[in-house]
């Protein structure tokens, strides 16, 4: 999470208030397995059974969405995080995805975004461009649910794909879509056909690896890593509700091009293909999807988690605030200032 700095002087604060009690907790969870996981994909013949996940487009084909192939990843927090408090008492500090690739140098490593305009015809599209570099960007987004009866409570890996397309044979079918979020966390655009529709998108992350050289073909059993931005707008907002709930759904998908068929596409695939959770590698090397976050629950007053509210919490936080540690932005904005305090004093007074 990259938080922009601005000065504020904190030397001359002075802080007189009495010992009080308060509950928090500052909690550091990874969860190795996800509980429902699927590839999302309209001729999906075993919806929560396969052992592997492409993402993959058919952009601008009528009948089939942009996103043609998608993977939803759905990770229960419950027994790591207390659910079932309101939103405001969730703060996530740091939220990560981690999925594993199951093919072999079949796609080139490409971690910056892409426009949609890259992806237009430059030959026939007079608003198409060049993209600046080789491969596409495998993204992370919220996850949306557009009909069925389903929602992020009730969507299990084998639930229904979707109902009457609007485009024979499937275009804008589905359930279940990586979508956009409005600046409270709700859902926002739908990006199944954003290039269809012709516009550009903001995912939560964009997938990376300390283990391939930009351009280079993808080398089975690559971890990509998915930092999720929660500076930008909603995002942040989108965890709260989610984990007020006890379940976070989230779903990958790229824009590489591929043509279909049952088996996801034909020839040699230049897309990603990822392990899910009931690849019998993932079990035996530890690859299956895994969700690593810190995770602030309640008021932080208790600062300095000892258990009681005093001076020495005021100086925890300070410390925090003077270094632009991401737990010190207390109002969520991504900006360290005077407001950042006056919350903290605020939670502290109230206990």
């Amino acid at each position: 999470m990259k938080i922009p700095k601005t000065s504020v002087s904190i030397g001359a604060l002075l802080v007189t208030m009495s010992s009080q009690a308060a509950s928090a907790q500052l909690l550091d969870v990874q969860i190795d397995v996800p509980t429902d996981d699927r590839w999302q994909y309209p001729f999906n013949a075993a919806p929560g059974l396969r052992a592997s996940a492409p993402t993959f487009a058919a952009i601008l084909v009528p009948g089939f969405d942009d996103r043609d192939a998608e993977f939803t990843i759905a990770f229960d927090t419950t027994n790591d995080v207390i659910p079932g408090l309101a939103p405001s008492a969730y703060r996530t500090l740091r939220l990560t995805l981690t999925a594993t690739i199951e093919n072999e140098e079949q796609f080139r490593y490409d971690p910056s975004y892409d426009p949609f305009t890259t992806y237009l015809d430059i030959d026939t599209d007079p608003e198409a461009t060049v993209d600046a570099d080789t491969g596409r960007p495998i993204e992370l987004f919220a996850t949306g649910f557009f009909g069925g009866g389903l929602n992020s409570l009730n969507w299990v890996e084998t639930s229904a794909f979707g109902g009457p397309p609007t485009v024979p044979p499937a275009q804008g079918s589905r359930f279940v879509r990586a979508v956009g979020l409005n600046p409270d966390g709700t859902v926002g655009a739908d990006f199944s056909n954003q290039i269809k529709d012709r516009f550009d998108v903001t995912p939560l992350a964009i997938g990376t690896t300390d283990d391939v050289a930009i351009g280079d073909l993808v080398p089975g059993l690559t971890e990509f890593t998915f930092d999720i931005d929660l500076c930008s707008s909603g995002h942040a907002a989108y965890f709260a509700q989610a984990l007020s709930e006890g379940r976070i759904i989230l779903t990958l998908s790229s824009l590489h091009p591929a043509a279909g068929g049952a088996s996801g596409g034909i020839g040699d695939p230049t897309y990603p293909i990822f392990l899910t959770k009931d690849n019998p590698l993932a079990f035996l090397l530890d690859a299956s999807p895994r969700l690593d976050m810190q995770v602030q629950v309640g008021s932080s007053a208790n600062y300095d988690g000892m258990g009681g509210v005093d001076f020495f919490d005021v100086l925890a936080f300070l410390s925090d605030f003077d270094a632009r540690a991401p737990r010190a932005d207390l109002n969520g904005d991504c900006v360290f200032d005077f407001f950042d305090v006056l919350a903290y004093l605020g939670e502290f007074d109230a206990g």
